[in-house]
């Protein structure tokens, strides 16, 4: 862990730097996409398809860093199997992971409520109780992003390797959070690379999914059956110390700390409250729209209307 904060924290001499987000399904990715798409802006490219198990080659990403101006990529077909080490480019790779038990809940629920997929999409045909049962009893049932560990989706082609090793590869830089911990990663990105990293702050957290169903006992036994619970929890728990490392290493006194945490809120509670006075200006002037329809109305029916 130690190896790879170090390369984080020191200078770095190559010509080109470019980032990566390996986008986990429902580890607040789209929160983070729109802090990307405000300090990238159109240097910012991503390469979102229907999620499937598909991710591009080292050859692939390479490819893109040499043909196009882009700074920043982001997409779900990124892994650290596609990273290419680069002489003259500094990559820097992030993910966000999150309780492996929440996170399975959560896109559970998600699938079931998007118009994208049809009627036979497999969350929408199972209760959580049938499905689970599915995933866990049969080898043949219908593999979705859902039951595939979050270690293996960072992974992607490479072999099974212990965590603080996948976290110090040479390709560059891999910073893995925890979702839980969103501001302090922020705080983080803004310490570590503040001339692209302007401002992470934000308004408003998005995209959580509706439950339609009551999560029993019996699913949360089973969910804890699935495979690959007991090594994200591991991958979950290794984020934590990751980045409690890497806060250290930014902030040595915790005063400093702690003021960078008050100094971030205090801009993410600004951006909320002008959201939600642009939101009440909004609907301020749809209901006086509204009124002076119904006021002509009512003129018309008179008769008094004047042309």
């Amino acid at each position: 862990m130690s190896d790879n904060i170090n390369k984080s924290t020191n200078e770095k001499k190559k010509s080109k730097r470019v980032y990566f987000n390996i986008h986990i399904p429902k580890t607040a990715g789209w929160l983070f996409w729109d802090i990307l798409k405000l300090n990238f802006g159109r240097k910012l490219r991503n390469a979102y398809t229907p999620t499937t198990y598909e991710f591009f080659s080292k050859e692939a990403v390479e490819w893109l860093i040499r043909q196009y101006s882009f700074i920043c990529y982001t997409s779900h077909a990124y892994r650290l199997g596609s990273m290419p080490t680069l002489d003259d480019t500094d990559i820097i790779a992030m993910s966000f992971v999150r309780d492996p038990v929440k996170k399975f809940l959560s896109y559970y629920f998600y699938s079931r409520q998007i118009k994208e997929t049809n009627d036979s999409f497999p969350t929408k045909t199972y209760t959580l109780t049938d499905f689970l049962n599915r995933l866990i009893n049969d080898p043949e049932f219908s593999r979705l992003p859902l039951d595939v560990s979050q270690e293996e989706f960072i992974r992607g082609s490479l072999p099974s390797m212990p965590i603080e090793d996948l976290v110090n590869l040479d390709f560059g830089t891999y910073h893995l959070f925890p979702t839980e911990r969103f501001d302090d990663a922020m705080i983080c990105l803004e310490k570590l690379y503040p001339e692209d990293f302007k401002d992470c702050s934000y308004g408003k957290r998005s995209n959580e999914s509706k439950k339609d169903q009551e999560v029993t006992e019996e699913d949360y036994k089973l969910i804890e059956q699935l495979p690959w619970i007991e090594k994200d929890r591991e991958l979950h728990a290794f984020s934590f110390q990751y980045i409690d490392k890497l806060l250290e290493t930014l902030f040595p006194s915790s005063i400093d700390l702690e003021e960078a945490r008050k100094e971030f809120k205090l801009r993410c509670d600004r951006k909320r409250e002008n959201v939600s006075k642009a939101r009440k200006k909004h609907t301020s002037k749809k209901i006086t729209f509204i009124q002076r329809i119904k006021a002509a109305v009512k003129v018309i029916l008179r008769g008094t209307y004047v042309y």
